[in-house]
């Protein structure tokens, strides 16, 4: 086993939030042919597609999971978790955590890990927020995190601003009042005064694939991100009546897939519960709230 240090070693993370097509920031979709029972396969199929790809290319990766999903898909999600995926929860119902109070918040989670480990049959230890929404004012969600048995958080994004520090490009341990949670920043790069998710979803898609490959395999540590519809070209068509739906929510998605697949050849994609064995989290930088 190798131990990860940002300064010597390679750590490629692969993560993807299964949610359906419908839960997004804010609520773009309100034309009536995108209500919610109208496409109700489509987080299944395209989800299966994922694991197909990753089947071929025998890789593992951690599916953040809602609640709400899960529950409409028990055997998907037992079906990921049996061939070794890791399993991680994405809250019951995409509410960014501004938008509970802790109480709310509390009951969400547990809502939500509740349903996830019924299925699985196992604990679950890794978190995303929803939209990445804990802040440095929303702190008080670290140590429900960890009350509740989650030790692998992935709600931060690396170069942006938290608590007055700048989150790290690497693995960090996160620190508050006592709690301590393992973090794994989504990786960006500045670019006009924004945090250039890269890796991830709407960004990767409309990223030039030279630029991908370039990017990722000359970097040490790599944390992507991405959703079921944003490989999804069926939805694709149906918001051609919506220009600005088109360009920010489904430019690219013809490609995104394809260029998963190639990425996939060349770069050892793993998921958060496999990298946490094999990093030095003595040597890994702390950043205290």
């Amino acid at each position: 086993m190798y131990l990860y240090k940002p300064t010597s070693h390679i750590l490629y993370l692969l993560t993807f939030d299964i949610e359906a097509w419908y839960h997004l920031y804010p609520k773009p979709y309100k034309h009536v042919i995108f209500q919610k029972d109208v496409y109700p396969a489509s987080l299944e199929r395209d989800t299966r597609r994922i694991f197909h790809l990753l089947e071929e290319k025998s890789l593992k990766a951690t599916f953040f999971w809602l609640g709400e999903d899960a529950k409409k898909h028990p055997g998907l999600v037992r079906e990921l978790h049996d061939y070794g995926h890791e399993i991680g929860v994405h809250s019951f119902s995409h509410l960014r955590i501004r938008e509970m109070d802790k109480v709310t918040f509390k009951l969400n989670t547990e809502q939500a890990l509740k349903t996830i480990e019924d299925i699985t049959g196992e604990k679950v230890k890794s978190y995303r927020a929803p939209d990445f929404s804990i802040t440095e004012k929303d702190l008080w969600a670290l140590e429900i995190l960890q009350d509740l048995g989650i030790e692998r958080d992935c709600s931060t994004i690396a170069g942006s601003h938290f608590g007055g520090q700048i989150i790290p490009a690497a693995p960090f341990l996160i620190k508050n009042n006592g709690v301590v949670l393992k973090e794994f920043p989504v990786s960006s790069f500045p670019f006009l005064g924004h945090n250039f998710k890269y890796a991830g979803s709407g960004y990767f898609r409309i990223t030039p694939y030279g630029f991908l490959n370039h990017k990722i395999t000359t970097s040490p540590y790599v944390m992507s991100y991405f959703h079921p519809r944003d490989f999804d070209t069926l939805i694709h068509k149906k918001i051609k009546w919506d220009p600005y739906l088109k360009l920010k929510y489904r430019m690219g998605a013809g490609r995104a897939f394809r260029h998963l697949g190639q990425l996939s050849e060349v770069i050892p994609w793993i998921s958060l519960r496999e990298a946490e064995n094999g990093i030095d989290w003595e040597a890994a930088e702390v950043v205290e709230i």
